[in-house]
């Protein structure tokens, strides 16, 4: 499992957000490729900024295409998440999101690399800032799963790359560098 924590600060001179006019501060983030929403994460353990009272979370199972503050039975289909803060953020503050996803398994991307870009934006409006994280995806890794002579003796062809019939495991010269 991974967890992953937007922490964002007002470091400015005025409040950002103004939710009465439909442009409050939203937090954004889609659940990274080779991995799924961990059910009931994005609702837990949130830190609200000082004069913030809560956050509406929306659930996406299209990409944002569409959003709803019920998430849906099948957690896993959730794609995208977003934190709507209910009142301005004022000068000096921070607040803190979070969610969790578990890796794929079997785990089948090409790069070993989980890539997560969280944002901010003013309600539906494009995101104004941007960060991004990767994690590294270790465990069993190998190389293949059987040693065998691709000589043809097992009633396939020769070089293949399968191991036919009989085709004798091991054997062969060692790999040499």
């Amino acid at each position: 499992n991974i967890t992953y924590t937007l922490s964002f600060t007002n470091a400015g001179t005025v409040p950002v957000g103004q939710p009465l006019v439909s442009m409050p501060l939203v937090i954004q983030d889609y659940v990274p490729t080779g991995s799924f929403y961990a059910a009931a994460s994005a609702t837990n353990n949130n830190v609200a900024p000082a004069g913030v009272s809560n956050y509406a979370v929306f659930f996406s199972t299209n990409n944002g295409a569409s959003w709803s503050t019920n998430e849906p039975p099948a957690a896993s289909n959730v794609n995208a998440l977003q934190w709507w803060l209910s009142d301005a953020m004022a000068t000096g503050t921070c607040g803190t999101v979070r969610f969790s996803v578990s890796v794929r398994s079997p785990y089948l991307l090409a790069l070993p690399l989980i890539v997560n870009t969280g944002s901010l934006s003013f309600g539906n409006s494009s995101p104004f800032i941007q960060a991004t994280a990767q994690t590294l995806v270790t465990g069993t890794n190998r190389l293949g799963d059987a040693v065998f002579l691709d000589n043809g003796a097992g009633g396939g062809s020769f070089g293949n790359g399968l191991r036919d019939g009989g085709a004798p495991l091991g054997g062969g010269p060692p790999l040499q560098n």
